[in-house]
């Protein structure tokens, strides 16, 4: 959808570069996005650093020791970024008669991501499951 050749891109205006957002131009396709499969793989890893650090840090630690701490929040952070990620990325419509297709709309990308969690077969809604996670549940929870 989106041209890498300058020469072919609209006006840099404000009103084209809406018109071209809401057209679904910048939404990143996942069968045509190397970069997203890069994303991925980071956030795949950083799930299971947390799989593994959280366990071994509350079984071994009564404070986390600034290293693990500083990972856990370059983690934070990935996850955060990740949801702002997750409201450009395409995601499939099932079809009956044809082959699945793209969503590529933002603002229908974004009514699903926000929907009832785990509506639509659990497919839509994750949002509020990842903002859960990248809630900063210790700083209400630290004690003085």
């Amino acid at each position: 959808n989106t041209s890498h050749d300058p020469a072919q891109w609209q006006s840099w205006d404000r009103a084209s570069l809406r018109e071209r957002w809401l057209a679904g131009e910048f939404t990143i396709v996942p069968d045509k996005s190397r970069g997203l499969d890069v994303w991925d793989s980071l956030v795949i890893t950083a799930l299971l650093f947390t799989a593994l650090a959280l366990p071994f840090e509350v079984a071994f630690f009564s404070t986390t020791p600034r290293p693990l701490w500083i990972l856990g929040r370059c983690v934070d952070l990935i996850f955060a970024v990740d949801i702002i990620v997750t409201f450009q990325v395409a995601y499939t419509v099932p079809r009956a008669l044809t082959s699945d297709c793209y969503e590529i709309h933002p603002i229908k990308i974004a009514r699903h991501y926000l929907a009832m969690p785990l509506s639509d077969g659990g497919v839509a809604g994750w949002f509020w499951l990842d903002l859960l996670t990248v809630f900063p549940w210790d700083i209400f929870g630290a004690e003085s």
